[in-house]
């Protein structure tokens, strides 16, 4: 049996906060072309992405704002990704988009649909389990069933994690590393890993809904109060690709450098016995 990487999760968290803040500006090079582009994009659309329940919004141009932004969050994680392992430098307002990000695209979009799959059939097996043990309850809307799928959902997004690490092999070509080794090298650090990526990005996504509920309250009528509230929001999605991106490249430098070491050591090993 191949020994196990421990991954340092306190080191590695440690490491995403320092570099992106030392390297604030770096970030900011990456960031700059896909900032005014989205944020050019929502102003001429007028504002889509403050749009609420309620409100008269276009379909179309919500779908676009969607659409760029995920477009922009993968450009982005590539090029961040590939400045933290590679070391590679930007200029400002720099565009990075082809085969590369496409790639990174597909298998972000191949994780989740494995995570939706997933759930899908856990949902299903639990509403027949909880059918058949508690005939008279209220079904899936039942508290104890909803909780339990909740749980089994959050695990499912704890094993899916680990698939992560090739986000990172996709952004500096690393064609070694796919979903199945990512899931293979990262054995015995779900936990860390899944709660890695939430805390990585946990203050963006606090500022980013506090700046949804700004846009809600005193800002919602206002044009200019909307437009610093897109500039916010913007701005905000991202750095959470950043930070993302940064914690998924210093975990991928981990586990790359121990899984390299393996066959070095199996082969020292196996020269001592002879």
């Amino acid at each position: 049996m191949k020994p196990m990487i421990n991954l340092p999760f306190g080191e590695s968290l440690k490491r995403t906060y320092l570099y992106v803040f030392a390297n604030f500006g770096k970030a900011m090079k990456i960031c700059s072309f896909w900032i005014v582009l989205m944020l050019a994009a929502d102003v001429l659309m007028s504002f889509p992405s403050q749009c609420r329940e309620g409100q008269n919004c276009i379909g179309w141009q919500s779908n676009v704002s969607m659409l760029l932004s995920v477009i922009a969050s993968a450009a982005v994680s590539v090029s961040f990704a590939r400045a933290v392992i590679l070391k590679e430098e930007y200029d400002w307002f720099r565009i990075s988009l082809g085969g590369r990000e496409l790639k990174y695209l597909l298998f972000s979009l191949l994780i989740l649909l494995l995570m939706l799959a997933a759930a899908l059939i856990v949902g299903v097996v639990l509403a027949w389990l909880w059918q058949m043990f508690n005939p008279g309850s209220v079904g899936v809307r039942h508290p104890g069933y909803l909780g339990t799928y909740f749980l089994s959902v959050l695990v499912i997004a704890a094993f899916a994690s680990r698939l992560c690490l090739a986000l990172s092999a996709v952004a500096v070509d690393n064609r070694e590393i796919g979903l199945r080794k990512a899931f293979d090298i990262t054995s015995g650090n779900t936990v860390k890993i899944f709660l890695g990526l939430i805390l990585s990005t946990f203050p963006v996504m606090v500022l980013l809904l506090l700046t949804g509920n700004l846009a809600q309250g005193i800002f919602a009528d206002s044009w200019m109060g909307k437009f610093v509230v897109s500039a916010l929001v913007v701005l905000f999605s991202a750095l959470n690709a950043v930070f993302k991106s940064c914690y998924l490249a210093h975990i991928y430098q981990y586990f790359l450098y121990f899984y390299n070491r393996r066959p070095q050591e199996e082969s020292a090993d196996k020269s001592l016995l002879d």
